[in-house]
């Protein structure tokens, strides 16, 4: 089940968003714990990450914009989109 990804959604106002984000293979989880009120970190599978762009498994949004710029850079690790 997607909505079970999402274990604190911390005040993020686009549920639809989130739950889209939840159904994507490559997403382990998505939790807000500690952060700003309607901001949350998506967490990537083993094996992906979110490239050299960022270089790591973790990346923080708070919109449906930063959402689809987060997902767009998505790679397998060591190699592409």
């Amino acid at each position: 089940m997607t909505a079970s990804k999402i274990t604190v959604a911390n005040g993020f106002r686009a549920r639809k968003a989130l739950l889209k984000v939840a159904a994507d293979p490559r997403v382990e989880e998505i939790e807000g714990a500690g952060m700003d009120e309607g901001r949350v970190f998506i967490h990537l599978a083993k094996g992906y990450w979110f490239g050299s762009a960022l270089g790591t498994h973790s990346h923080s949004v708070g919109s449906v914009d930063e959402i689809k710029y987060a997902m767009s850079l998505i790679e397998i690790e060591g190699g592409v989109k």
